[in-house]
């Protein structure tokens, strides 16, 4: 449990909106990685996010624009175990917003 919130509260954090518009909602998915996958990605496109197989406290170094050595006292699996983050800026239709 503490693996999760730890990592579920990085990731919020880790894609703030950097100045996009306001959206409707965001849905954040933080789990652990497919042990057997190999490869590290990062996809950023407008509205979406998407990390596979990248360690928590690469995540932060990201989010924060840190160095490896400005970062200590984070649990070992924080350094070793992989992570896939999927961000979603959802909108909802044009029609939905007007009638609401």
């Amino acid at each position: 449990m503490g693996r999760v919130s730890l990592a579920l509260v990085a990731a919020i954090a880790t894609f703030a909106r950097n100045g996009q518009e306001s959206a409707a909602f965001e849905v954040v998915s933080v789990k652990p990685a497919d042990p057997a996958s190999v490869g590290r990605m990062v996809q950023s496109t407008p509205g979406l996010v998407r990390m596979t197989n990248l360690r928590l406290f690469e995540m932060a170094m990201s989010a924060w624009h840190l160095n490896r050595d400005q970062i200590a006292g984070w649990p070992k699996w924080a350094e070793t175990d992989g992570w896939t983050l999927l961000r979603d800026t959802l909108r909802p239709p044009a029609r939905l917003v007007t009638a609401l």
